[in-house]
Parts: C-alpha cells; sequence; structure tokens
C-alpha cells in the first residue's frame, strides 16, 4: 500500500498541457488552499512549542502534496485572502 502525508486526500491538480503547467483554475486554487490549511493545522501544535515548520516549509509540504509549482500556490493563496 501506498503511504500518504497525513490528511492528504489524494486529489491530484489538473495540468493545462502535456508539459505538466498546472491550470490557474479555480478548483486547482480551491486545493490548494485546502491543502495548506490542512498543513497549517497540523503544524498548529508544533509552533505552539517553538518547533513547527516555517512558512517555507509549509510552502515545500503544499508543493509535494499538490504538484503545484510554489508562485502558482502563493498566487492561489494571495487570492484567495
Amino acid at each position: 500500500m501506498k503511504s500518504t502525508s497525513p490528511g492528504q486526500s489524494g486529489r491530484r491538480l489538473r495540468s493545462g498541457s502535456a508539459s505538466g503547467t498546472l491550470e490557474r483554475t479555480q478548483e486547482n486554487q480551491r486545493l490548494i488552499r485546502a491543502s495548506m490549511k490542512r498543513w497549517q493545522g497540523l503544524n498548529r501544535y508544533g509552533r505552539s512549542i517553538g518547533r513547527g515548520l516555517s512558512e517555507a516549509e509549509l510552502l515545500d509540504k503544499v508543493a509535494g502534496e499538490t504538484g503545484a509549482s510554489k508562485t502558482l500556490i502563493r498566487d492561489s493563496l494571495r487570492r484567495g485572502d
């Protein structure tokens, strides 16, 4: 059985072309924001005791889970606020 990250839904974002670039669709942005919210929740206790992940590390976790670039993740989070 393939192991997954904690809370990983297993959904991948929709690719826009054969090169694997992701579309900036509302669905993809929603999935990116959901992934970041999940990782922030998992990180909350670690932060409270001074051992949590940095924002850059959270960005890496979301990128690994969704397959999105860091630029697309930052853009999606900025648009979601």
